[in-house]
């Protein structure tokens, strides 16, 4: 597998996540930063599955991995780069 294809999937999966999470950031906005970045920003708990369903078709298409592959990957992604979840709870 080119890296470089792997490096797009990458960048697509960042860029999506910033989009549904509503930030008007994007992969080279965060690149090559040190720090936590993805600590720095938060995602619904419902937009968070929706990247990861998204992540999931687009590594099937791209990189022709299993369903099961695709989950794994996925997951990683969500561990290592993953956004907060977003408390969206009102005090009452």
């Amino acid at each position: 597998m080119r890296k470089s294809k792997i490096d797009d999937v990458v960048v697509t999966l960042i860029n999506k996540q910033f989009e549904l999470a509503g930030y008007d950031l994007t992969f080279e906005d965060v690149s090559g930063r040190k720090d936590d970045w993805y600590n720095q920003y938060t995602i619904t708990e419902e937009k968070y599955y929706e990247w990861l369903e998204f992540g999931e078709k687009i590594i099937r298409k791209k990189l022709k991995f299993s369903a099961i592959k695709c989950k794994t990957e996925m997951s990683m992604m969500g561990l290592m780069y993953g956004l907060k979840f977003r408390d969206d709870l009102q005090p009452v």
